[in-house]
């Protein structure tokens, strides 16, 4: 445990909706307050009031360890293009896969994202390291999050992923929920109506319960400290949300 994860619970940090070019002007907008944001699973590609462009950024999702399976892949890449459009054609949506994409380094995260004008980032399965990616955007923009960070089900380490992402939600299971595209959807609708960045504080819980769906979360416990983590939140393997 390290004294950043304690610190979250006293000492909100206010974050700035910007992007990550570096000649790009930083956006001020007020953090995302605790609001009730509907939320659109897009479960098929049959949608309507479909959210294509890249007007205020992109969404970037990264398809990491455990969500390398083609067909999983390719299933839930056609819904989102279909839905946001794809990045290369103008549209929202921006996928990655690792390691195919990132010549087998995560490192390589920061300079992908370098180029890019970003509003979200979504990561699946997050590789070892991702955080240190991650904590060089923040270096970037001083310390601040420029966007919001969401991980689902990371492999990466737990203290390096909650001082570096917004919301962190892992698995009490060893095993992915059977509903997880559900949740990917979800994950990804959300990110794209957060108005602004969200601040580390108690509401966390109750985004990252709108994002799964269900109250199926518990705060995960640091096992050496007993401490709770303020962004950080554990789904329940015998309560996952449909």
């Amino acid at each position: 445990m390290n004294i950043i994860r304690f610190a979250k619970a006293f000492l909100p940090l206010t974050a700035v909706l910007s992007v990550i070019s570096c000649g790009t002007k930083r956006r001020s907008p007020p953090p995302a307050d605790l609001i009730n944001i509907e939320v659109t699973p897009h479960t098929t590609t049959a949608e309507v009031n479909h959210c294509y462009g890249s007007e205020g950024g992109i969404l970037c999702l990264v398809f990491g360890e455990g969500f390398s399976s083609a067909d999983f892949c390719d299933s839930l890449s056609k819904k989102l293009n279909a839905f946001y459009g794809n990045e290369a054609d103008g549209g929202k949506v921006m996928i990655l896969n690792y390691p195919s994409d990132f010549n087998g380094r995560i490192s390589q995260f920061y300079e992908i994202a370098g180029e890019k004008d970003i509003s979200g980032i979504l990561l699946l399965g997050a590789p070892s390291n991702t955080h240190r990616a991650l904590a060089r955007i923040e270096d970037f923009w001083d310390q601040e999050k420029p966007f919001n960070i969401i991980s689902l089900f990371p492999h990466d380490d737990p203290d390096g992923e909650e001082s570096t992402c917004n919301i962190v939600i892992s698995s009490e299971s060893e095993e992915l929920p059977e509903n997880i595209e559900c949740i990917i959807l979800r994950a990804t609708d959300y990110l794209n109506k957060l108005p602004g960045v969200l601040d580390y504080n108690n509401e966390l819980f109750t985004h990252a319960e709108n994002i799964t769906g269900k109250e199926t979360l518990e705060r995960f416990t640091d096992p050496k400290t007993g401490l709770h983590s303020i962004n950080h939140f554990v789904l329940k393997a015998s309560e996952n949300a449909q």
